[in-house]
Formats: structure tokens, sequence, C-alpha cells
């Protein structure tokens, strides 16, 4: 049995909007960097780095770099 070309093209088509339509409600939402918050208030940053292998508190003075001993995570290397 021989199909007309109008059956063939409604048939791909067919085929077409049913898996594009499938394949369109399982796409993710799209992610965003930040959360809702209110206008022209500025959010907190998101850390870029941090580290925490340093066995000596440098908050109040700066460590000079001979006397500088690593904490465990940095196997106490001076």
């Amino acid at each position: 049995m021989k199909q007309s070309f109008p059956a063939k093209l409604l048939a791909i088509l067919l085929t077409t909007t049913i898996v594009g339509l499938g394949l369109g409600g399982t796409l993710p939402s799209p992610a965003y960097a930040t959360t809702p918050g209110t206008p022209g208030v500025p959010q907190a940053g998101t850390p870029v780095y941090t580290e925490d292998f340093s066995s000596q508190d440098a908050s109040a003075a700066a460590i000079n770099i001979l006397n500088y001993t690593g904490g465990a995570a940095a196997a106490f290397s001076t």
C-alpha cells in the first residue's frame, strides 16, 4: 500500500510535535545565581576561596612567614 505525500507529511509533523512536546516538558528549570531578595538591597556574597589549614589565628595580627606552621591538613608544614 502506497501512502500519498500529504499523509507522509502529516505523519512526520505529528511525530515531530509529539517528540518536541515530550522533551520540552522534561527539561530542568534554569539555575539562578542568587536567591530572590528585596530590590535595591545587596545580598551576602558567595565565598570564592577559603582556607582552613592554618594552625595559627592571623585575624588580629599578621604572621611572619618564617614563623608560620601549617595545621594538620597541611601536614604541619613550615
